[in-house]
């Protein structure tokens, strides 16, 4: 079957077109709303040439295709008829909310080059050169809650103008001066300012915050639809946005901002409990269960616990243990190639592999090592290993970037020998360990395997 027909027979195969509420896609999945998953054909969509698994997860059904999902995308949204791309329904998934966003902008290359560029001196890091590079790479991170903002009000389904609205609330620069001057220890900084002198508001930077801004705008879905249903007729298109702005931003500056604050410090804390106990034996820990929160969609959990770090120590160690895991990830891979028999095989092993190298391990995951149990724990061993060697280093990170081979001119400096060795070591490793645990015939047949399994359990 050629692809092109696979492509148009998936339309069928979830249900047809009337079946689909809402199609888009990441960067390796397509994502479809149903109206009724009861009507997915799943073995057969996992039978189609160029599929790599498919499950539901997040109420929303996902089949994976890889780096050439875009292509996928464009032939199945051709042959869908414009009332169906158009409706107004939206995902019903929450969890992935920050790994739309962070997907997209992890990808940029600007801080890698301004790091390697900094650390061979080519460039002083107090030069207008590295202030311009700064401004392009990290302008969209010092703004992270306005895009989150917008991204959370399509999910939590409210105005998306009213979410941005009260991300600049937590942005505006009298808060930010206050934060920053309370930070410095001025004399006279206010920990608080006080609304009609009585409500507190706490004094925080909320810049590159993620926590508070999707609490925010999920209390703002829920004030917008009571403010709305109370308000008359007649006085709504003026005073219905004014006074849920004016609830919503409240809230957010006086309970929900900070509480999400203390909750990212909190999950940091939890975080860097387990480094002061052992660093080697954290990094065991998340490089163990990396992989499997990645099959889980759980990996994202870790996100704001890394900007949260970014923000309050300026560096930070789970990113260099993420990079690890996909590497054992891509190494444990490109071992299968050498026990697959058919060119169709080899050639979706070897790209899912290289996709592993970029920093994009769902190919691998979904589409080759949740079918060879015994490779999945090579590279579950693999990837423990290496973090807690980094670990064991101190390697940390100074910037968010993508998990990929060519992250490694950010980490140009003291420990750039350690992630060159841990890189060597989850790929030499992994792929060792596959290479001589995996033979031909392990493969899990369909019927036992877990991501199958899943789907099915579903409903």
């Amino acid at each position: 079957m050629a692809k092109t027909e696979a492509m148009q027979k998936i339309i069928q195969l979830v249900g047809g077109p009337e079946n689909i509420n809402k199609v888009w896609h990441c960067m390796t999945r397509l994502r479809f709303d149903l109206i009724d998953e009861n009507k997915v054909a799943w073995q057969e969509i996992k039978a189609l040439p160029g599929v790599l698994g498919a499950q539901s997860q997040s109420e929303q059904v996902q089949i994976i295709i890889g780096p050439k999902v875009n292509d996928w995308y464009e032939e199945i949204v051709s042959h869908l008829k414009p009332v169906t791309l158009e409706k107004t329904d939206k995902p019903k998934a929450r969890k992935g909310l920050v790994s739309l966003f962070m997907d997209t902008v992890s990808g940029v290359f600007g801080p890698i080059v301004l790091a390697g560029l900094i650390a061979l001196k080519v460039i002083s890091a107090k030069s207008d050169t590295v202030m311009v590079i700064d401004l392009i790479a990290s302008g969209v991170f010092y703004f992270l809650p306005f895009f989150l903002a917008v991204s959370a009000a399509k999910i939590f389904k409210t105005n998306e103008y009213l979410a941005a609205a009260v991300a600049a609330c937590l942005m505006y620069p009298t808060l930010i001066d206050a934060a920053k001057a309370l930070a410095s220890h001025t004399p006279g900084a206010a920990s608080a300012i006080y609304f009609m002198d009585v409500i507190p508001v706490s004094v925080f930077n909320y810049s590159a915050s993620v926590i508070p801004v999707i609490f925010s705008v999920l209390a703002l879905s829920y004030i917008h639809r009571w403010v709305d249903r109370f308000m008359p007729d007649v006085l709504k298109t003026v005073f219905t946005p004014t006074l849920t702005l004016f609830i919503a931003a409240l809230v957010s500056l006086s309970v929900i901002g900070p509480a999400g604050i203390y909750l990212g410090k909190l999950l940091a804390f939890f975080i860097q409990g387990l480094f002061d106990v052992s660093s080697v034996f954290a990094g065991f820990i998340v490089g163990a269960i990396r992989p499997v929160a990645i099959l889980t969609g759980m990996h994202h959990a870790m996100t704001p616990i890394a900007l949260q770090n970014f923000t309050d120590q300026g560096w930070d160690m789970l990113m260099p243990m993420m990079f690890m895991a996909n590497m054992a990830i891509a190494g444990s891979t490109f071992a299968i190639y050498f026990h697959v028999k058919t060119r169709e095989e080899k050639t979706l092993v070897v790209s899912a592999a290289v996709s592993g190298l970029l920093g994009i391990t769902e190919p691998a995951l979904f589409g080759v090592l949740t079918r060879y149990k015994k490779a999945f724990i090579a590279t579950t061993i693999s990837s423990s290993i290496a973090s807690a060697f980094i670990a064991f280093f101190g390697v940390r990170l100074y910037g968010y970037i993508l998990s990929s081979i060519f992250s490694l001119p950010a980490y140009i400096g003291p420990y750039f020998i350690y992630i060159l060795m841990g890189v060597t070591i989850a790929l030499v490793l992994s792929f060792t360990l596959t290479y001589m645990l995996v033979v031909r015939g392990d493969k899990i047949p369909e019927s036992q395997n877990p991501e199958i399994i899943a789907s099915q359990d579903s409903h």
